[in-house]
């Protein structure tokens, strides 16, 4: 069997020491390339009567359509029973529970627009843990938040078997870690 293989390599290097090799190099390597890629390009889609639309334009305004009104939908909200406001100053965004909250947060998710994931804040320890905190003690104190921050993608993935209908659809929200571990302190707050 080793044998069989290795003769099958062989061959394999002969073609691609010749003139025409390249061309198979290259097709080799589109080829590998191409079965790395796991989105595909949807080139028809339904619209709301459910008639087929082909043009770039119809499908790009029809996701556009899609997301407007599943992003912008009412939800039922369930109600919070009445608290005592708060009085008075807020107090500050303390340094133990940004390590807590940055102890949580997992490894290996998706990142936003910044391409920064919560690794970055972990690998850096307590200093990380320090910067975090002087980051968003200024942010609480002006309370103003960088654009950076605010920026997100949406993203569809699909569930179902039936590509051209977009109810088959989920969006996801790609936030950058920080402000997902800047949600979670205020949340818990």
């Amino acid at each position: 069997m080793a044998q069989s293989q290795q003769q099958a390599m062989d061959n394999v290097y002969e073609d691609l020491d010749i003139k025409e090799g390249d061309k198979k190099i290259y097709k080799i390597a589109k080829e590998r390339n191409k079965a790395t890629k796991v989105v595909t390009q949807i080139k028809q889609i339904k619209n709301k009567d459910g008639v087929v639309m082909g043009s770039s334009r119809d499908i790009e305004g029809r996701w556009k359509q899609y997301f407007e009104r599943m992003l912008n939908e009412e939800n039922p909200r369930s109600i919070i029973a009445d608290e005592n406001p708060t009085l008075g100053m807020v107090s500050d965004i303390d340094r133990v529970k940004i390590r807590v909250a940055l102890r949580k947060m997992k490894k290996g998710k998706a990142t936003g627009p910044n391409e920064s994931p919560v690794e970055v804040w972990k690998c850096l320890g307590e200093f990380g843990g320090d910067m975090l905190w002087y980051l968003m003690k200024k942010i609480h104190q002006k309370e103003k938040m960088s654009r950076m921050w605010r920026n997100n993608f949406i993203m569809s993935i699909f569930e179902e078997k039936y590509v051209q209908n977009l109810n088959n659809y989920r969006a996801i929200k790609l936030l950058p870690h920080t402000l997902k571990l800047w949600e979670r302190i205020i949340e818990r707050r």
